[in-house]
């Protein structure tokens, strides 16, 4: 009986190790494909980065014609009034000398 018990003892023993090596097998596996999945993670959110920087310099270019676009509708219209108010006085801005790309009227 002292001989049976050993045997089941070293079985035991071996069926522990079976599992603990299993389970690191399974741990390490598990870490790789976790790693992997947060390398691949890391890649979308660059690429999202990289494709919101260059969303966000093409808005700022579009507010920018946009602004450039407004300021000169308001030359345009400031010029207009200044002509209704006297239409027979010389402007003291010009339609020819009025840089409107850039929103500045010149005198």
């Amino acid at each position: 009986t002292l001989e049976m018990t050993r045997e089941a003892g070293k079985k035991a023993e071996r069926r522990f190790e079976t599992v603990l090596a299993y389970q690191d097998t399974e741990k390490a596996r598990v870490e790789v494909e976790l790693r992997s999945e947060i390398e691949a993670e890391k890649v979308k959110l660059q690429q999202s980065r990289s494709e919101m920087a260059g969303l966000r310099t093409r808005q700022a270019e579009v507010l920018k014609v946009q602004g450039a676009s407004a300021v000169s509708g308001a030359a345009r219209q400031l010029l207009f009034m200044e002509t209704m108010k006297n239409p027979h006085k010389k402007s003291s801005m010009s339609w020819r000398g009025a840089d409107y790309t850039k929103g500045v009227a010149a005198p």
